[in-house]
């Protein structure tokens, strides 16, 4: 396991059992979508300006995508068969009881054979078989399938949690490209309007035709933007709807604004500030050291091969030579079969399948710690991203506000007769432009902020935390 930074409070690790039981309740029905409180925080931290309609909207988002999404019923169709793996080593452990029912006739054609070695009888009764796991193989086999079943429960949660944050992902950028195309079809019709001026302007002879052919040139690239801002819409709602499994698109309420989008700021200083051990408590850190442990298991189990086995087998019955004296009394009967395997040689075939769990377990080792380092790399490079974002979206949003204050003073004295209409008209061009910037740079910090709360997710860390 690599070395931990000092930095990144601890974080509160969930015990084994709460993740066994959520992937438990997840698996009885495929129709289970509800969040947990983690999911629900997630949603909630992503969208703190939002109103409750539109949390609730979200949130009908990530249930549809977790009913529709084919990776998360494969993810739980891994936990139903890890348990059954559990359940099936665990049993191994277990003696086992069989009602046993048996009737043999054996007859000679030698005479003095068949006189001493006839066999003719019938037996019914119990019988029960136990391994004496007393080198430990079962016992590590039953272990490794524990450890695997809750992994696949940590697997279950980091899939759930990348469904959520693609869906905050998904949902983000259709926010964005409705909000493009909503400013530049709102200022068609000003390049529009710029045109026609200068089509009259031309007839009068007060510009020239290249003047002319630049305006209608600047028309058409505007009006195409605006088609191709129309079909990027389209193209992100449908995402949104593969996404969710085609639920009506009235229901997705891609309509929104930017300002939801950027959000309040994150505590940047607070997050590096945290101890990088909290990221220990990740889902996808805890499956790949519940498979270590499962590695390790297996290595004992393979360890156990070389040693003896014992194996007990009794039963109580009845025996008789007819049917009908099988339950007379005097008829009742008892066996006792333990037996001892010591393995001499078998080829080879044992070492080898030592060496392989050894070399796993090397592979488990290397997985986990790539693991780790993946998780530190993407909590980083957001934290490093975070900050850059914020200040590009607050710059951004006060040269739109600062413009927009410009375009209503200049339209108080186009009004008033003070200023050519023109001017006006490129105003609102250049209000545009800002606009698209500043959609732009709220997109972009949505989703790092989206990045960086995965990134974040089943830790102790929450943005709504005192």
């Amino acid at each position: 396991m690599p070395a931990l930074p000092s930095t990144l409070g601890s974080g509160t690790i969930r015990s084994d059992v709460d993740v066994v039981a959520t992937a438990s309740r997840s698996t009885r029905t495929a129709a289970f979508t509800a969040l947990n409180i983690q999911e629900s925080r997630l949603v909630n931290d992503f969208a703190p300006q939002r109103s409750a309609d539109q949390l609730a909207t979200l949130t009908t988002l990530v249930e549809q995508a977790l009913a529709h999404n084919a990776q998360y019923k494969l993810a739980m169709r891994r936990v139903d068969e890890a348990r059954a793996l559990m359940r099936m080593e665990g049993a191994a452990r277990l003696p086992s009881v069989a009602f046993q029912a048996e009737s043999k006739r054996t007859r000679f054609d030698n005479a003095d054979l068949n006189e001493t070695e006839r066999e003719h009888y019938s037996a019914a009764g119990l019988g029960m078989d136990f391994d004496l796991d007393f080198f430990g193989r079962l016992r590590s086999l039953s272990q490794a399938a524990q450890e695997r079943y809750v992994g696949s429960g940590y697997g279950l949660a980091a899939t759930r949690a990348a469904l959520i944050a693609e869906v905050l992902r998904t949902h983000s950028i259709a926010v964005a490209t409705a909000d493009t195309w909503r400013v530049l079809r709102s200022n068609d019709g000003y390049q529009r309007q710029l045109e026609a001026y200068a089509r009259r302007q031309f007839e009068l002879g007060l510009i020239s035709r290249d003047k002319l052919d630049a305006e209608r040139n600047a028309a058409a690239a505007h009006h195409a933007a605006t088609v191709n801002a129309e079909a990027q819409f389209a193209v992100a709602q449908r995402a949104l709807n593969i996404l969710t499994g085609f639920v009506p698109s009235a229901t997705l309420d891609t309509a929104g604004s930017v300002d939801v989008l950027a959000a309040m700021p994150l505590p940047i200083a607070a997050l590096r500030d945290l101890d990088a051990r909290i990221l220990l408590d990740r889902p996808d850190i805890r499956q790949a050291e519940a498979e270590l442990k499962a590695r390790h298991a297996d290595i004992g189990a393979a360890r156990a091969a070389f040693f003896p086995s014992i194996h007990l087998s009794t039963g109580v019955g009845s025996v008789s030579e007819s049917l009908d004296g099988l339950f007379k009394p005097g008829s009742r009967a008892w066996t006792f079969n333990p037996s001892v395997s010591l393995p001499i040689f078998d080829g080879g075939r044992n070492q080898a399948q030592l060496d392989v769990a050894e070399l796993r377990k090397d592979a488990g080792v290397a997985a986990y710690a790539q693991t780790i380092e993946a998780a530190f790399q993407e909590v980083a490079g957001a934290l490093d991203q975070q900050r850059a974002l914020e200040a590009g979206e607050a710059a951004m949003r006060q040269r739109e506000e600062s413009l927009e204050r410009r375009t209503r003073a200049l339209t108080r004295r186009v009004l008033q007769g003070l200023q050519d209409t023109t001017e006006l008209l490129d105003e609102h061009l250049r209000m545009e432009a800002a606009s698209l910037a500043h959609i732009d740079a709220a997109r972009d910090l949505a989703l790092n902020r989206i990045r960086l709360l995965h990134a974040f997710y089943g830790t102790s860390f929450s943005l709504n935390q005192d």
